[in-house]
């Protein structure tokens, strides 16, 4: 019998993810990772996402909170003030310990949070939970300006309890 939260192999293969992280070992690993699910996955290594959220129309992003001159709770609070982006699955990608993450989470207003860790399964796992959370739907071609203050000083997996988006709005 199939496990209840797998997605059909067809709807892995049309699941689009990007994964946001500055460290090239990091975004390797998860990459390679999440291509092994079967997941179209596309890499950026900086938080200015617009142009990959605009060509890629990910599902889900993935994304790191300690992103150098700024943190990726800055770039996922830019992107759920958006309406395009109601479709989309914002987790936060970090080492911070949990009750730390769940903070961010709710701060940023994030889905939830994934421990970064050298457990593919696990990933696989938190990753495949996101998307069965109802989020999932086809995302819409969009543009963003900036994400994220000028630059200056002061710069396992949880999902957030608020209410999920309403699709279609």
């Amino acid at each position: 019998m199939p496990e209840a939260n797998s997605l059909k192999e067809s709807e892995v293969a049309r699941t689009r993810i990007l994964v946001v992280d500055d460290s090239p070992t990091a975004l390797a690993f998860t990459a390679a990772v999440l291509r092994d699910a079967a997941y179209e996955v596309r890499t950026c290594d900086t938080i200015w996402v617009s142009s990959d959220v605009a060509e890629f129309h990910p599902d889900l992003i993935l994304i790191d909170v300690n992103m150098g001159s700024c943190r990726g709770t800055s770039v996922v609070t830019a992107l759920r003030n958006r309406s395009f982006t109601e479709n989309i699955v914002l987790v936060l990608h970090s080492t911070l310990p949990s009750t730390e993450l769940a903070r961010l989470t709710e701060e940023c207003g994030a889905h939830g949070f994934i421990h970064k860790t050298d457990d593919a399964e696990s990933l696989k796992r938190q990753v495949r939970g996101f998307l069965h959370s109802g989020y999932l739907s086809d995302s819409q071609p969009v543009r963003i300006a900036s994400l994220c203050p000028p630059k200056g000083p002061g710069h396992g997996s949880q999902m957030s309890s608020r209410t999920p988006p309403i699709m279609g709005r």
